[in-house]
């Protein structure tokens, strides 16, 4: 027990002291000014542990402070050199607007799950016969429904690399749908007496119920509607090399689908990059190569094309035209790799990517963009009840794109019944339009069903462009006539599956009819222009065969006669 008031010190005080002397030099009380005044070490303990003890909740306040921020202001928290190196890994994080779920309405009359072509198209059909419907629309993308195939193709067809898209006029023109002016708030929609469509952007639907009609957000915000649409398109198909990488590979390969992979892109263009692989055989993968070979001597870099058939769109085109394409687009200077797949994929340094192939030497990038198919997106299947179709893929709806009561689909998505061709999926712009127009209409009490003859477009440079329409596949019999610039008559190709007769053609001009049980069910325009409007009505008339020739010179002028 220590005695404040003995003159005699004990150790215990003198060393419990001298440390409070140190610690508190400047305080006139110390001992060491007032010895008659020796704490206890007892009571200096107990303050010590005290004071520890509210440095700790003080940093632990400031610590949930700091993060809580963070979640609220993503945004904000960042710096430039943060941005700088998200950019390089192909992060980019997802800013929610409205920031709150309390600010999106519980209840709406039409929900549309998706924030692409499909569904801005139905809530312009539902507008078109209910002009005062309250519509909103959930989707997982920060920017308001928009059209894709420009980033393969319009948004690189500039002399120069177009600059950053903030040029609010070129960005409708070429991208967005609508000026921002024209959506609704989601906290005014429901007291707008005018109606109008609201975007809940950067939200993700994780739940929906049919039978009780509500779906749930990712914060678990329930949403009740009269009528919804499920619009949640396609999912990039991802390659067994890129997913078992490590995760800093992962962050430099580019699943091309979105308006951020075309930003993410364009920088790699403009940042020096030497080598830029592109995986992939189909339009798309096509359409990128040739839009990005346009500017590879200006800007110093290399594009190599990497796919596992044999030719370019073989799933797609004739066997000739597939060769066709492949060596007109290794004639632009586009390195053609062909039979050819990624095996394993490793990281260099900070900014060179090695692919191992299996065929030939690896190959160095700086650059990765997959774009080699997609499947449609059925992650609410599961939750949902919904059925999935197991042999095309996409949620099952009938010829009207019902799938439950009150539950639509369409876009990508849908796997609907076509009472000509039976259950199919479709998956291009065109599709998504046609079906979300219908799907629009249905919900507002039309009833009608859908039939796809929508037209797909593609282009591989000024010289070579085309247009599909109806059940394009190069497994079905094929009779393709072309016309050359200054040749009188057209050269008549008949194929029939994988046995062809090749003609010595430039392919400048033409058709490809192809044919099921001797009935055309699809078209492809070679460099024909203007002329889907034929087409459409030569597939619903299903012509055969036989036909062929009298329908001839509504698309080439010179007449011929089918040998």
């Amino acid at each position: 027990m220590c005695d404040a008031k003995s003159d005699k010190k004990p150790v215990c005080a003198i060393k419990t002291a001298q440390r409070i002397v140190y610690l508190n030099k400047k305080n006139p009380h110390s001992w060491e000014s007032n010895p008659t005044s020796v704490p206890c070490p007892k009571k200096g303990r107990k303050r010590l542990k005290t004071t520890l003890i509210i440095l700790l909740l003080t940093a632990i306040c400031v610590w949930t402070c700091v993060e809580g921020y963070k979640i609220l202001f993503p945004e904000l928290q960042l710096t430039e050199a943060d941005r700088e190196r998200l950019r390089k890994k192909g992060i980019k994080k997802i800013i929610k607007v409205p920031r709150e779920s309390i600010e999106i309405p519980v209840y709406v009359p039409y929900l549309l799950i998706g924030g692409g072509t499909a569904s801005y198209f139905a809530a312009r059909a539902i507008l078109s016969r209910q002009p005062n419907a309250k519509i909103l629309i959930i989707s997982e993308e920060p920017q308001y429904p928009y059209l894709r195939p420009p980033l393969s193709k319009d948004l690189w067809t500039k002399d120069e690399v177009p600059e950053r898209l903030q040029n609010e006029d070129i960005i409708n023109r070429q991208i967005f749908f609508e000026r921002n002016e024209f959506y609704t708030r989601c906290e005014d929609l429901m007291s707008n007496s005018n109606g109008g469509v609201a975007v809940a952007k950067g939200w993700k639907v994780t739940k929906l119920d049919p039978s009780t009609k509500t779906v749930q957000l990712d914060n678990h915000h329930t949403i009740e509607y009269e009528k919804c649409l499920l619009a949640t398109g396609s999912v990039p198909n991802k390659l067994p090399a890129f997913e078992n990488a490590p995760e800093e590979v992962k962050h430099k390969i580019v699943y091309y689908q979105r308006l951020d992979d075309f930003e993410y892109v364009h920088e790699a263009v403009k940042s020096g990059v030497k080598d830029i692989a592109i995986i992939g055989g189909g339009y798309l993968a096509t359409e990128l190569a040739h839009s990005l070979n346009r500017y590879a001597k200006r800007y110093g870099y290399k594009v190599h094309l990497i796919f596992r058939d044999r030719n370019l769109l073989e799933h797609t085109l004739p066997e000739y035209l597939s060769e066709f394409a492949s060596n007109k687009l290794q004639e632009m200077g586009v390195n053609v790799k062909p039979r050819t797949t990624v095996e394993r994929v490793r990281l260099k340094s900070e900014d060179d990517v090695v692919l191992n192939l299996s065929r030939g030497r690896p190959l160095t990038v700086q650059a990765v963009i997959v774009a080699s198919g997609s499947k449609p997106n059925t992650q609410l299947a599961q939750c949902s009840g919904l059925e999935v179709d197991k042999y095309c893929g996409g949620f099952k709806a009938n010829a009207e794109l019902m799938a439950r009561s009150s539950l639509w689909v369409a876009g990508d998505c849908a796997s609907f019944f076509d009472k000509k061709y039976g259950r199919r999926t479709v998956q291009h712009a065109g599709n998504a339009i046609l079906s979300g127009q219908v799907a629009g209409e249905n919900m507002t009490g039309l009833g009608r069903p859908y039939s796809s003859l929508a037209c797909f477009r593609s282009t591989m440079g000024p010289s070579l462009s085309y247009e599909g329409l109806g059940v394009i596949d190069s497994s079905l019999d094929t009779v393709s006539v072309f016309l050359s610039g200054k040749d009188k008559n057209p050269i008549v190709d008949i194929s029939t599956c994988n046995k062809y007769i090749a003609a010595k053609n430039n392919y400048e001009r033409g058709v490809i009819f192809y044919l099921f049980k001797n009935k055309v069910v699809g078209i492809i325009l070679w460099n024909l222009p203007e002329k889907s409007r034929i087409a459409r009505e030569v597939i619903k008339q299903e012509k055969s065969y036989e036909e062929i020739n009298d329908v001839i010179n509504l698309f080439l002028k010179p007449k011929t006669d089918v040998t």
